[in-house]
């Protein structure tokens, strides 16, 4: 299985708030996962 790599930069204030998001979101519904916010930011970091 072939692994991907990506690299971002961003504020650690925002990594600080994704990361905060993903535990709200494991606590809720005990899905392990990133907001669709972030995957966006990884995937399209001109914007």
């Amino acid at each position: 299985m072939e692994q991907l790599s990506y690299e971002v930069k961003m504020a650690n204030f925002e990594f600080v708030d994704h990361l905060i998001d993903l535990l709200i979101n494991y606590k809720n519904s005990k899905n392990v996962d990133f907001s669709k916010a972030f995957y966006r930011k990884l995937l399209r970091p001109e914007e």
